[in-house]
């Protein structure tokens, strides 16, 4: 396992390759997948193997590239130390009326418990969203993929979409895929590597703001979802949703998207605010759009809220220091 593991990452890294995923890695580190020819439980030689195949493979790949980066297939705390990324296939891999998967092995989470814990020590990339204009119309998923792009957008995770779509033609012809899908990936890879990378990369996760006013909306569901295959019906789903992060440098960022019809929401920032003991200046960007300053709000120590039109996403990042930042 392990020759064959670097016979192939060797190379790849070697000529470039900044990336290397190792799929199919177990996520607990006693699980046997149900076989009967292994033992219940599995003991702890299965963690204890895998510690020392991820470990060998981060050494040699260290020592070509420094800056490699290593994922795997799911993720858990015992492997923290070896992995840089991992995936996680719940949000469009699983229906949300699932909660477990290979019988009751493996509970399947639909709350950011890990991003909320672990964010900074090791990021999670979203499962697959189609983004086949075809495969989109056939079945109605417009929405459900959408969601699929907006959960990791506001959990902090890297956003991953099938470019390919086999039997529709070479890749990057854009007339093929679902438009205001590509146009949301732009969007989400525009905040990630720029404005808002001090937050959803770099930062780490706080309590989410309270939305109010907002929306539920119906989200038609989709067939034959990635990763698991099965059909999701239809299920409602807030139109708005939102996260809180704070950056390296102290500041705070609101992140905020909405996947429904344009509405006017109410964020409360509750205990957000708390922090501000005395007035605090918010720079508000609209899907990379900066306010003028003379739309800059000011978060007072009295007021707990920020009102706005929700459009795709925005993010609201502010300081004590009440300045403006260049990197911003």
């Amino acid at each position: 396992m392990l020759r064959n593991m670097l016979n192939i990452s060797v190379p790849l890294i070697t000529a470039g390759v900044d990336a290397i995923h190792l799929d199919g890695c177990p996520s607990l580190p006693f699980l046997n997948y149900a076989n009967p020819v292994l033992p219940k439980g599995g003991g702890t030689w299965w963690a204890e193997n895998l510690i020392k195949v991820f470990n060998n493979v981060k050494e040699r790949l260290r020592s070509i590239d420094s800056d490699v980066i290593i994922s795997s297939e799911w993720f858990a705390e015992t492997y923290l130390p070896y992995l840089d990324a991992s995936n996680n296939p719940v949000n469009t891999g699983h229906s949300p009326f699932i909660t477990n998967m290979f019988g009751d092995k493996v509970p399947i989470i639909h709350i950011p418990l890990w991003h909320s814990v672990y964010h900074e020590y090791l990021i999670l990339s979203s499962t697959i969203v189609i983004t086949s204009k075809a495969w989109i119309v056939a079945d109605n998923s417009k929405l459900f993929y959408l969601r699929g792009l907006a959960i990791p957008l506001v959990w902090g995770e890297i956003p991953m979409v099938s470019m390919d779509p086999q039997g529709e033609g070479p890749p990057y012809q854009l007339s093929i895929y679902e438009q205001d899908i590509l146009e949301y990936s732009k969007r989400i890879a525009q905040a990630r590597s720029t404005y808002a990378y001090p937050y959803l990369v770099e930062g780490r996760m706080l309590r989410p703001p309270l939305i109010e006013n907002n929306t539920m909306i119906t989200i038609p569901g989709a067939r034959f979802i990635p990763y698991t295959g099965v059909d999701v019906p239809p299920f409602k789903w807030p139109s708005v949703m939102a996260s809180s992060w704070a950056a390296p440098d102290g500041s705070i960022g609101i992140v905020v998207t909405n996947i429904g019809p344009r509405i006017t929401v109410r964020i409360s920032l509750g205990e957000l605010a708390a922090g501000c003991g005395h007035d605090c200046i918010a720079y508000v960007v609209r899907n990379g759009e900066f306010s003028p300053p003379s739309l800059h709000q000011v978060i007072s120590s009295r007021s707990n809220w920020i009102k706005g039109m929700s459009s795709w996403s925005w993010l609201t990042p502010w300081s004590p220091q009440a300045r403006q930042s260049s990197k911003y």
